[in-house]
Parts: C-alpha cells; sequence; structure tokens
C-alpha cells in the first residue's frame, strides 16, 4: 500500500541531562499512532538529526519501528556527505524502516551543491534504499531540488516515490507530477500551506504539527481529501494552524514549542533540546503555551 496521507515528523525526545530518552519516544510513537497519522517521519530537522551521532540515529529509527506497529516509519538521513547518507540509509532500510527521506547534500550550497551533485548524491541514496521507498526532501537545507532533476531520478529509479515540498512554492506540485509522469506522490512540507497545497492536490503532508495535534491534522488532512472542505478548513483554522503559528513565528522554534507542549502533555518526560538550539525565552513559552490552550490541547 502507498505511503500518504498525513506523515508527522516526529522530534526526538532527550532526558533532562540531554540523553536519548528511548522511552518517551516510544511513548510518543504511541500517541502518534493514536491520533491516526498515516506514516511517522524520524531524523527530520524537527528530529534534531543534526544533533546525533550514528549510533543515537540506529536507536531513533529502532525504537519509533518497534512502538509504531503496522504504521510506516520514515528515517531520515541527511548528511553533508553522500557515503555517510549511504551508510544511513542502509542502517534504517536493514533496520525495517519503509521508507528513507533524503534533502539535499547541505553547507556550503554555493561550493558543491550543483544540480549534478545533488542528483548523484540523491541517487546513490536511491541505490542504497534497494526496495525501500524513497522521499526526496525538496527545500532540506534550504537547497532546492531542480524540477527536472527529480524527473530524472523518478525514471531511472523506480523507488523514488516521494518528494517533501516545502519551499514556498505550490506551482511545483502541478510541475513535480508532470515531470514524473505523476508517478511521484508529492507532499505538502510546509504547515502554513496545508490547505492551499491540499487543494491542489497533494497526497498528504510531511510537517511537524501532528506531534501536539495529530488527531486534528489527521482529520484535516483525511477530511479535506473526501471533499469535507469545510469542516476540514475550520479545524485547521480553529486547532492546527494556533499551534503552527506560533511555533514558526519571528525565528521560527518548532522543535522547542512541540517538545515544550508534549513535556506539559506529558507524553515525553522532558522538553530538553541539543545545542545549537535553545530553549525558549519565557515569554515565548507563555504564548506558546496560551496559543495551545487556544486551540483545545490539553496542557
Amino acid at each position: 500500500m502507498a505511503i500518504d496521507g498525513h506523515l508527522c515528523l516526529s522530534v526526538t525526545p532527550f532526558t533532562a541531562d540531554g540523553a536519548l530518552d528511548r522511552e518517551s519516544l516510544a511513548s510518543l510513537s504511541g500517541h502518534l499512532v493514536a491520533g491516526g497519522v498515516d506514516g511517522v517521519i524520524v531524523l527530520g530537522s524537527t528530529g534534531e538529526f543534526f544533533s546525533l551521532d550514528a549510533a543515537e540515529r540506529t536507536a531513533v529509527v529502532a525504537t519509533a519501528i518497534d512502538a509504531c506497529g503496522d504504521v510506516p516509519v520514515i528515517a531520515g538521513v541527511g548528511a553533508t556527505g553522500t557515503d555517510e547518507a549511504v551508510s544511513l540509509t542502509t542502517s534504517a532500510v536493514a533496520a525495517g524502516a519503509a521508507a528513507v527521506m533524503v534533502p539535499p547534500p547541505f553547507y556550503a550550497p554555493s561550493f558543491f551543491s550543483t544540480a549534478v551533485g545533488i542528483e548523484a548524491h540523491l541517487a546513490a541514496v536511491a541505490n542504497a534504499a534497494g526496495d525501500a521507498e524513497v522521499m526526496l526532501y525538496d527545500g532540506g537545507g534550504g537547497i532546492e531540488i531542480p524540477v527536472d532533476v527529480t524527473g530524472r531520478l523518478a525514471e531511472a529509479h523506480p523507488n523514488v516515490t516521494m518528494v517533501k515540498l516545502t519551499v514556498p512554492q505550490p506551482q511545483k506540485v502541478g510541475a513535480i507530477r508532470d515531470a514524473t509522469g505523476a508517478t511521484v506522490r508529492v507532499f505538502c512540507g510546509n504547515d502554513a500551506l496545508t490547505l492551499y497545497e491540499l487543494a491542489l492536490g497533494v497526497d498528504g503532508v510531511a510537517i511537524g504539527v501532528g506531534n501536539v495535534v495529530p488527531g486534528d491534522v489527521t482529520e484535516v488532512v483525511h477530511g479535506y481529501r473526501a471533499g469535507s472542505h469545510d469542516e476540514a478548513r475550520a479545524r485547521f483554522y480553529e486547532r492546527v494552524l494556533p499551534v503552527a503559528s506560533i511555533a514558526l513565528c519571528a525565528t521560527p522554534q518548532f522543535v522547542q514549542v512541540f517538545k515544550l507542549g508534549l513535556a506539559r502533555m506529558g507524553v515525553i518526560a522532558s522538553d530538553r533540546v541539543r545545542r545549537p538550539l535553545q530553549p525558549l525565552e519565557p515569554v515565548r513559552v507563555e504564548e506558546s503555551l496560551a496559543a495551545m490552550a487556544h486551540a483545545g490541547v490539553e496542557l
């Protein structure tokens, strides 16, 4: 069965002293599954993959797969180098990940993330993934994947079946479909564009606000795709957007805001983030909790 619908980018819980908290991750995974998500993405930007070592990343994938049961787990394999991304892909697939999510190689993109380099990096991951599906992360690290590159990858690698579209360019929904002969499923990766891109016919969303309100995001996505547009809009504006807005306003601190909510809800034990991320300032804590309470989150 094809992966589509509500894919939630999971945070990675840490203990108060900063260690990986596998117990809280299992609790969070259960919380997302109970919210009806169609897939869980671990080790994306929301999952602070950049602050985890290889052993911790392997542990995150294994823990999520065990806790999610029949709900597919997609493992982020973001890396600055291709060899590392390939190694992470091999490890994730061996652990049982249904798919991997791969951004372009990041850091100093003006030096080496040319279209040719991006394509070669993504192709290497697709080769390493074997029978597992591959989700291209268009906009990962702020780097866009050219549409023609996506088209060639999809043609050469049948397991390249999904694109997370984070760049704020809704017109790329149709462009990617045209370039791939509609063989690639497109997911909205921008919380604010959820309804707009659902209206354009995306196959689902790959966003993080569902950490706090998983059931509401699921209802928005499933409802809109089933034709219940007014009901989906009402739920989005009343229950989802307040949380997404406070998480992304001014300086985006979505990881900290989501973890704050989850800790106050009792889903995870601590809202700790790892450096270079910084804790929320008191005013942001107050406004975040107020926004979540307004959205009906039981804190």
